[in-house]
């Protein structure tokens, strides 16, 4: 069956109706934030399956594709109708206890055991015995009391035997407890001659605490202003002193400037009404004008005089140099004389040019062979085309061969195979045919050519080779090339010829039309045509010479008529300034009256300009000596004088050299104080101790570094005692011991009763059925279970115990169950059983399954291989729903998808607060970089920005994969910033990066990638190696599923567990010292083996920061050696981590050197 459309009609927790369509056949992955509606649609598709009643209330309709037909289902509350299009009845659903076969989400697989897991460990249990109720034949034949005494004895005294083994045991385990005391012990003494030299900083500190203090006494007693005196104060005195002086003086200059401005306004007689010195220049611009006008009439007075003069000399020149008269000729008469001379000058030149090339082509004359040789290149041609044809001797082999071939493989085919293939043996004669034809015919026109050849009578080749007839060919082509030449030059010659002919004939009219001009105009031809041109040109320019006359004196008169008028207005204007105008008769008198006027105007306003700027200098002269006085006042105010106090000021000055020296040595000091405290920062305590105190600390170190060799030799001798006890056969004298009682027991089961015997047979019986007869659902959840961990565990179900499903841990084989399990590995054990229930049982009706966030525990190979699993259902037809709110997980299943050749997965984003009654959703996206962008740190230093991200303090007792990557980096605000944006904020989602090529998008430095991954790893030992000796905290409802506390005592002790703030270790001492009323040593036995076997408690000690940084070193060697950590980089982020959790403040109020930690040094 298919899920197509689910419409969520009203649900309890979902605040409008919803629509989820369409839904894809395969994987479907469901994205959307907390509070979207993921596991609303999942509790809404499992409640049409499963109707059951619940506190939620249901209205749903839900759209199933099953064996072609069209389902569809209305769930309102816990009943559920089916219909379909064809009328048929709702489809045969599995077993309503295989509903966590298909409904897998992330907090029932966090669980230690459920209801379902534990019936389908029933189900193991049922199918591990045969099919048989074995309980129920036992219950046929209960045991006899009498022989149940005896068999008991038997038990005891086995009992006894295994006691008295494990007691052996645990003398092994006290001694193996013993070596590690020993070994602490050692390693004590190693450390206390490190913290001598360490020692030696704290004494140095305190030897130096009361010098600091001394100086920063007589540093308080000096002046309080001596920390604000530069040294200069004296020279910027005399400095302010000598501006303020200048300042005057020049203020004084300045004035007496101003009395000179006034004193030449009031000489200009002009008051600022009158100015107009715009229009002063306009005039002066207009009288430029007219100078320029007189000039002009003067030049054309002059042109007009010469112009008469050359008009009267050209008119005597009319007469050609005959005596010719031309000036009654009309300029039609004239034009056509132009054209008679130009055609005559026309003709002469080319008659010339046919005479001068006809010179040239000379009188060669046509070879009488040029014909006989043209023959001969065209006969040695064909001769060579023929002879290339037939000297081919590959093509002959290939023409003579390959017909041969086909013409004898078709007759061996047509003997051997079939008689239609003789057609073969036929092509080739065709082909063998068709070569000889051609063959022959080339010889045939090789000899033809040839005998053409000998019949012209020419020069034989000295041999009939293609190579001489090739050379024979090339010299008569270059023969009949030089014979064509001398056929075009002769061509060329005759029609020169003819064109002189033409042009001779030409001549002689032209000659007759020449008398005729001389007839016309008595102008002889001996001149030539050129007196008859310069005869035409003269007339000409005495026309236009007369025609220039009349020009000029008419722009002469107009240009005397413009001044006349323009010097009328000038002397109107000057009279309104008082100028006699009177005698101004010429522009430039006018020119010089409007200069004067300019220049007493400019001076007017030259005076205004320098009036108006000095006033302005003076202005600023004032705000200058203002400033410098307030400057100057303020100098004596910030050393705490009076106004004018020199003398106050100098003895300040002399006591500044031994106020600056003793502040340098104070400096000095608290910087080797500084440095003192830094190496000490993981002994805080030392810092604050007097020299007594330390005195004590040095005999106790001292002590113990002492008995570092001692303690060596006592650990190595206890070491040794313990190798030869396991070297020894005592543990199999007792191994030995014990299968002696086992084969008692076997002989006291034969004398028991027919009960006790038929109790034995039946457990005989299970365990043969747990060997031989496996079921296939165990078998598969084992494949698949061994595959999700890599090998690393394998499942054991046995029917002994009810059904009991354990892990067995294949490096140590100790089967851990459910509950020991860590959180990872429980979901993939359960995922794999309840995986294989699905996939056996489903049947042909395969459900859809629903993946919510189930795996989000796993690492990535973890992570591949379940995923591997699935998409196998995926490929067999079988659709599945993945449920996440992590971005990652969408590109990781794409990648995977992409690996194995499948379709992507169907995307369907979900938003947080749906707004539209039954909204398509399939497209919406819910994370968006508008709204769900992290803030960028920007220049936020690492307090600030962890503000911004408003961090909590972190879980040590929670995994690794937790924590925020911000605590591994917080020196690298960058990186962590742009892994945020990608959604990627703790360790575990980076880790599921690191074998992705997407990681390389999401952060593009290979430094940061390395240096991330050190950290990660730093992080991880760090975790491990901080919760030695630490128990996991105890909380109320892990108390209460142990079942080692009885309800009488529940209450007591959870309020005892609450005082003690979580701690197991802590509830224990509580007890001992102040016992709850009848809650005595065994019943505190109990509860300490349940919190020993959980891990509430830890035996081992503690690890001191030094003896944690030593660790974390031994364990990150790599890392150190390739430079990606330092020594520095962990002990930072040691103290940053005990800082931030032990004070249980944010990140941002912890003050601690880890928030400047250095740089991963490059390699």
């Amino acid at each position: 069956m298919k899920l197509k459309r689910v419409d969520l009609l009203h649900v309890d927790g979902l605040p409008e109706p919803l629509r989820v369509e369409p839904l894809g056949d395969g994987l479907n992955m469901i994205m959307g934030p907390n509070g979207s509606g993921k596991s609303t649609l999942v509790a809404a598709a499992s409640q049409s399956l499963w109707p059951h009643r619940g506190s939620r209330t249901f209205h749903v309709r839900t759209w199933w594709a099953h064996a072609d037909k069209q389902l569809n289902a209305m769930v309102r509350g816990h009943q559920v109708s089916w219909s379909s299009d064809d009328g048929s009845p709702g489809p045969e659903l599995p077993s309503e206890h295989l509903r966590s076969c298909f409904i897998l989400p992330l907090r029932e697989l966090l669980n230690e055991a459920g209801g379902s897991d534990a019936e389908l460990a029933r189900d193991i249990q049922r199918a591990l015995q045969g099919g048989l109720d074995l309980d129920a034949l036992r219950r046929l034949h209960p045991p006899r009391p009498k022989r149940a005494k005896m068999l008991r004895k038997e038990l005891l005294a086995l009992r006894a035997e295994e006691q008295q083994l494990r007691r052996r045991y645990r003398e092994l385990a006290a001694a193996e407890d013993r070596l590690e005391q020993l070994h602490a012990d050692y390693l004590e003494a190693q450390a206390a001659e490190v913290q001598l030299e360490q020692l030696q900083d704290a004494e140095t500190l305190c030897a130096q605490q009361p010098q600091l203090e001394a100086s920063q006494r007589t540093l308080a007693n000096m002046p309080a202003a001596l920390a604000r005196f530069h040294g200069d104060e004296l020279e910027r005195l005399a400095e302010f002193r000598t501006t303020l002086g200048q300042q005057q003086q020049q203020r004084t200059e300045i004035e007496r400037s101003l009395r000179d401005c006034e004193t030449v306004l009031e000489a200009s007689g002009l008051n600022l009404e009158n100015c107009e010195l715009k229009m002063v220049q306009e005039w002066s611009q207009r009288s430029a004008r007219l100078v320029e006008r007189e000039e002009r009439a003067q030049a054309l007075s002059v042109q007009l005089a010469a112009t008469q003069q050359l008009a009267q000399e050209q008119g005597e020149l009319l007469l050609g140099d005959e005596g010719a008269p031309l000036e009654p000729l009309g300029q039609d008469q004239l034009a056509e004389l132009e054209r008679f001379l130009s055609e005559s000058l026309q003709l002469e030149a080319r008659q010339a040019a046919v005479a001068e090339e006809l010179k040239h082509l000379g009188e060669a004359a046509l070879p009488t062979e040029a014909q006989s040789w043209r023959a001969a290149a065209v006969h040695l041609t064909s001769w060579l085309h023929s002879a290339a044809a037939t000297s081919n001797s590959g093509g002959r082999w290939a023409s003579f061969w390959l017909p041969f071939g086909l013409v004898l493989g078709g007759v061996l085919a047509a003997f051997l195979l079939e008689p239609l293939l003789l057609a073969i043996a036929g092509l080739g004669l065709g082909y063998l045919f068709a070569n000889g034809w051609r063959s022959h015919r080339s010889a045939n026109e090789q000899a033809s050519a040839r005998r053409r050849y000998e019949e012209l009578g020419l020069e034989q080749p000295s041999n009939w080779s293609l190579a001489a007839v090739q050379q024979q060919l090339s010299e008569l082509q270059r023969s009949v090339a030089d014979a064509e030449q001398l056929h075009a030059a002769a061509e060329r010659r005759s029609k020169l010829v003819a064109r002189q002919t033409e042009l001779e004939q030409r001549s002689v009219g032209l000659f007759a039309e020449a008398r005729r001009w001389k007839t016309r105009t008595g102008l002889s031809w001996r001149g030539g045509s050129l007196a008859i041109v310069e005869a035409a040109r003269r007339l000409n320019l005495h026309r236009n010479s007369r025609s220039r006359l009349t020009e000029l004196s008419h722009a002469l008169q107009q240009l005397r008529d413009e001044n006349t008028a323009e010097l009328r207005e000038a002397c109107a204007f000057l009279k309104l300034w008082g100028i006699d105008a009177a005698a101004i008769e010429a522009g430039p008198r006018l020119q010089a009256s409007l200069g004067e006027l300019e220049i007493r105007l400019n001076e007017h306003h030259r005076a205004l300009q320098a009036q108006t700027q000095l006033q302005a200098e003076l202005s600023r002269l004032a705000e200058q000596h203002q400033i410098a006085s307030n400057q100057l006042a303020r100098l004596f105010e910030s050393l705490d004088l009076e106004a004018g106090d020199e003398q106050g000021l100098r003895a300040l000055s002399q006591q500044e050299p031994a106020y600056t020296e003793l502040a340098k040595r104070i400096e000095a000091q608290e910087v080797t104080h500084a440095e003192l405290r830094q190496r000490l920062a993981t002994k805080p305590s030392w810092m604050n101790m007097d020299e007594e105190q330390l005195g004590q600390l040095r005999s106790q170190l001292e002590i113990l570094a002492k008995s570092r060799e001692q303690r060596l030799e006592q650990w190595q001798r206890v070491k040794l005692e313990l190798e030869q006890a396991r070297a020894g056969n005592q543990l199999e004298e007792l191994r030995a011991a014990r299968r002696m009682k086992e084969d008692g027991l076997l002989a006291l089961k034969q004398e028991a009763v027919h009960a006790e015997a038929t109790h034995f047979l039946l457990e005989d019986i299970e365990l043969s059925y747990e060997k031989t007869s496996r079921p296939t659902v165990l078998q598969h959840a084992m494949d698949l279970f061994a595959d999700f961990t890599r090998g690393a565990f394998h499942l054991q179900a046995t029917a002994l115990s009810a059904g009991t499903i354990k892990g067995i841990c294949n490096s140590s084989g100790q089967p851990l169950s459910l509950g020991q399990l860590s959180d990872g590995t429980r979901v993939q054990l359960l995922l794999a059983l309840r995986l294989a229930f699905a996939e056996v049982h489903g049947g042909d009706n395969q459900l859809p399954i629903f993946l919510d966030e189930s795996l989000s525990t796993a690492d990535p190979k973890r992570f591949e291989a379940i995923a591997t699993v699935v998409l196998d259902r995926v490929k067999s037809g079988q659709q599945v729903f993945y449920l996440s709110s992590n971005p990652l997980d969408q590109a990781i299943w794409e990648q995977l998808c992409l690996d194995r050749g499948l379709q992507p997965p169907h995307i369907v984003r979900l938003q947080e607060g749906q707004n539209k009654a039954r909204q398509r959703i399939s497209i919406s996206p819910w994370l968006s970089e508008a709204t769900n962008q992290p803030p960028a740190p920007g220049d936020s230093t690492m307090a600030e920005y962890a503000a911004t991200l408003d961090l909590s303090p972190p879980d040590r007792h929670a995994p690794a994969e937790q924590l925020d990557l911000f605590f591994v980096a917080s020196d690298s605000l960058e990186a962590v910033y742009q892994l945020r944006c990608r959604g990627i904020s703790t360790v575990g989602q980076f880790a599921r990066l690191l074998d992705r090529s997407v990681l390389t998008d999401y952060l593009p430095s290979a430094q940061d990638r390395q240096m991330l991954k050190a950290r990660k790893r730093m992080a991880e030992s760090y975790l491990r190696n901080w919760r030695i000796g630490r128990g996991r905290p105890l909380s109320r409802p892990q108390l209460d599923a142990s079942n080692a506390v009885s309800q009488t005592f529940l209450e007591s002790i959870a309020e005892r567990l609450h005082t003690v703030g979580g701690s197991a270790d802590a509830l224990l001492r509580s007890l001992q010292d102040r016992p709850v009323r009848r809650f005595g040593p065994a019943a505190q036995g109990r509860l300490r083996g349940f919190l020993e076997e959980r891990g509430f408690v830890d035996e081992r000690s503690v690890l001191e920061p030094f003896e944690l940084e030593l660790e974390l070193v031994e364990k990150l060697r790599n890392e150190l050696n390739e430079g990606d950590l330092s020594v520095e980089t962990i002990r930072s982020f040691i103290t940053f981590m005990d800082d931030v959790c032990s004070t249980g403040t944010k990140p941002e109020t912890v003050r601690t050197t880890a928030s400047q930690a250095p740089p991963t040094p490059q390699p």
